[in-house]
C-alpha cells in the first residue's frame, strides 16, 4: 500500500512505527550542578504514561512554548519512559542528570480521536433560489 505522508510504497508485513518523525517535539537543557531545578513538573496518568504538568525555571527560559503541560512524555535522554517504573524513578532521573533531553508528544495521545461526522445540511444555493425567484417572477 502507499502511505501518503512518507510519499513510499511501504511493507504491510513490517509493524507501523508509533511516532513519525515530526511527530515528537524536544526539548534540551544543560544544567551546572544537580541542585538546579529543571522546572518540569510531571505527573502519572495511567500505567506508564508520564505526562508534563508545569513548566517552569530552565525549559520555560529556554524553550518558551516548545513543552506545554498536557504533552505526554515519550522518552528521556532517549531512553523509553516505558522503562521508569514510577513516577518517582522520573524524578529522581531528571534530578539527577545534568543534560535532559525531553521528547513528548503534543495532545498527550497515542492515537488522534475519531472525528465525528455531523449529517450533511443541504442549503439552497444562494444565487439559484435568486435565479428561481427571477424565472417566478417574470413568469407572472
Amino acid at each position: 500500500s502507499f502511505d501518503f505522508h512518507t510519499r513510499q510504497h511501504r511493507d504491510l508485513n513490517k509493524p507501523i512505527p508509533e511516532f513519525r518523525a515530526n511527530d515528537l517535539r524536544h526539548a534540551t537543557i544543560q544544567k551546572n550542578n544537580v541542585d538546579t531545578p529543571n522546572g518540569l513538573v510531571v505527573e502519572r496518568r495511567g500505567k506508564g504514561e508520564y505526562y508534563i504538568k508545569e513548566v517552569g525555571g530552565m525549559f520555560e527560559k529556554l524553550h518558551k512554548d516548545r513543552i506545554r503541560p498536557g504533552d505526554r512524555i515519550v522518552k528521556l535522554n532517549g531512553k523509553p519512559i516505558e522503562e521508569f517504573p514510577s513516577l518517582w524513578d522520573v524524578n529522581n532521573f531528571l534530578k539527577k542528570e545534568l543534560k535532559i533531553t525531553v521528547h513528548v508528544k503534543r495532545d498527550g495521545l497515542h492515537l488522534e480521536p475519531k472525528q465525528e461526522w455531523s449529517k450533511p445540511e443541504y442549503t439552497a444555493n444562494a444565487s439559484a433560489a435568486a435565479a428561481a425567484a427571477a424565472a417566478a417572477a417574470a413568469k407572472r
